[in-house]
């Protein structure tokens, strides 16, 4: 039990020692966030859209299950950047959420459930900024 509580102690001093981010600094992984994620998605929604219009839903189906994750892994390449895409319901492991993730999705999901426009979220990460 003592460990136990050394490490929640220890896990709070960790980040309270963490530097916030600046204004200025929130827009710029806003603005970069955006890009990646926009990219991202153009350029899923082309091969998956070319899949449908190739096979129907069947080919698009198998399209997800076969090539979202290495196309996602080849826009993370390009952009210097680690993305990935994530949700409360997940279709495979390799896309569980993490805690942190888990947090921001209910946030979105109260922020909805209110009609309250949804925003892009930067935080501080381990090692880097995240764009949620």
């Amino acid at each position: 039990m003592k460990a136990f509580v050394l490490s929640i102690v220890l896990a709070l001093l960790l980040a309270s020692c963490s530097k916030p981010l600046s204004e200025k600094e929130i827009e710029k992984y806003t603005i970069q966030g955006a890009e990646i994620a926009q990219a991202t998605q153009k350029t899923l929604g082309a091969n998956l859209m070319q899949k449908m219009k190739k096979g129907g839903v069947i080919e698009a189906i198998a399209f997800c299950n076969t090539m979202a994750l290495p196309l996602t892994d080849k826009m993370s390449g390009k952009y210097n950047a680690t993305i990935k895409r994530t949700s409360h319901k997940i279709r495979s492991e390799k896309n569980k959420p993490s805690e942190a993730e888990l947090k921001i999705i209910k946030k979105y999901q109260d922020l909805k459930a209110n009609k309250e426009a949804l925003k892009p979220i930067v935080t501080i990460g381990e090692k880097e900024e995240v764009y949620f």
